[in-house]
């Protein structure tokens, strides 16, 4: 697969040529490793569907490698969290199978270290998947790479003006339970303005220059 993206460096190839080339069903997961070993991979969508594109055939010094979480540090975690997934509050009592996942994920700069791992059932594991794939990889990495969670904070909601952001995904950028204080902070200093919608639980921020009169 890596092959193919470099003979085609430069070039936007649909998910399902990518695909026919890998000639395996978990291709997304290879794709993960080879960013994760530094090769800059682009996602985006289009026309329902999905494209990847190489934009360099040498390596980013940023890359990191997963390294797999043992079985000392899963029963850790376990335990820590209660053997409860850590959303929607479900057990193995529940009919649910539990999973070690990270908060922050390995491409975007996350560790193996307990602050970034949680207890998460399969279900909410997919659904956190899914909502960020649509944050890009790079930026995401930049962000975090930050000198401090407060910077990873207000570079994050930057950065996503307007659009709506799940209290959940507020707290794991922040790393912090208090980062509602440090929102609020940031209002008061008038770096933007935002309304909470408490149905589904986002935040919309917006420039304080877009704010109402």
């Amino acid at each position: 697969m890596l092959q193919f993206l470099k003979s085609r460096v430069g070039e936007f190839i649909s998910v399902r040529e990518l695909g026919k080339v890998a000639r395996i069903v978990d291709y997304p997961r290879g794709l993960r490793a080879l960013r994760q070993e530094g090769w800059d991979i682009e996602l985006k969508r289009e026309k329902g569907t999905t494209w990847y594109r190489l934009r360099s055939l040498s390596k980013r010094e940023t890359g990191k490698i997963r390294r797999r979480i043992d079985k000392k540090t899963r029963y850790r975690i376990l335990r820590r969290d209660n053997s409860t997934c850590q959303r929607c509050g479900r057990t193995p009592a529940d009919g649910v199978q539990l999973t070690i996942n990270h908060k922050i994920p390995v491409e975007w700069g996350g560790t193996n270290d307990d602050h970034n791992l949680w207890t998460l059932c399969r279900e909410c594991n997919e659904g956190k998947k899914a909502y960020f794939k649509e944050f890009d990889v790079h930026t995401m990495r930049e962000i975090t790479g930050l000198p401090s969670a407060t910077a990873h904070l207000r570079e994050f909601i930057r950065r996503n003006y307007e659009k709506p952001l799940p209290v959940s995904m507020l707290s794991i950028v922040a790393g912090s339970r208090d980062w509602t204080r440090q929102i609020r902070r940031f209002r008061q200093l008038g770096y933007f303005e935002y309304d909470y919608d408490r149905r589904n639980e986002t935040y919309t921020f917006r420039p304080k220059s877009l704010a109402p009169k």
